[in-house]
């Protein structure tokens, strides 16, 4: 059986592939004459590429309509604009309600306590980092 890793910075995971007697002696003199001769490791990676970069190309999950409410909602009461790539991408709009959703809620609950109470309350919101 031959291990193949992939390792893109600090993120590195394991897969084993089962491959037939045949072909994992096959795969392994293509290693071998890879690091002999530039051009044969210069097809070898730009194949090994093509053959990867079609799996590695499944659209992503878009956001849902209620998330979409909730960072518009967010934007507005907190001056912000909402990056165009949340606005497709489901990570990169949890990533966006992640980081403003805490202080938009903190902020109505102010807004609500000075409305009934009367009292100013702070402007200023400091964070964890600014202490």
């Amino acid at each position: 059986m031959t291990l193949f890793r992939l390792v893109l910075g600090d993120f590195e995971r394991s897969l084993d592939l089962n491959f037939e007697k045949f072909t994992e002696e096959r795969l392994a003199a293509l290693v071998r004459r890879a690091d002999e001769c530039s051009q044969a490791k210069e097809h070898l990676v730009r194949s090994v590429v093509d053959a990867l970069t079609p799996l590695a190309e499944v659209p992503s999950e878009r956001p849902s309509k209620k998330q979409r409410t909730y960072a518009d909602a967010i934007c507005a009461k907190l001056g912000k604009t909402l990056p165009k790539e949340a606005e497709v991408d489901i990570q990169a709009m949890s990533r966006f309600l992640t980081e403003y959703a805490p202080v938009y809620r903190r902020k109505r609950i102010e807004e609500r306590l000075q409305k009934h109470s009367g009292i100013p309350l702070r402007t200023e919101v400091k964070t964890i980092d600014e202490n």
